[in-house]
């Protein structure tokens, strides 16, 4: 174990910003299935077209995200 810690301590700073952008990654991930929920159970009931764009958009816009955070981390 202490070999391995004295090569990441080399490159502490990228670790830490791959862990980092993994994290956000998946995070955004886990945000999918909240956002398909508030859209079906909330948004599709009220009948309008606008806010269903409006909630499809931003959980594009969240795997988006999603998959090209995870492909910078990988």
């Amino acid at each position: 174990m202490k070999l391995i810690f004295r090569y990441l301590k080399q490159c502490g700073r990228s670790v830490a910003w791959v862990v980092a952008v993994k994290f956000v990654g998946t995070m955004m991930e886990l945000l999918l299935p909240y956002i398909l929920e508030h859209l079906i159970d909330r948004v599709v009931p009220l009948g309008r077209l606008g806010p269903v764009f409006l909630w499809g958009g931003l959980m594009a816009a969240a795997a988006a995200a999603a998959c090209g955070l995870n492909i910078t981390a990988n």
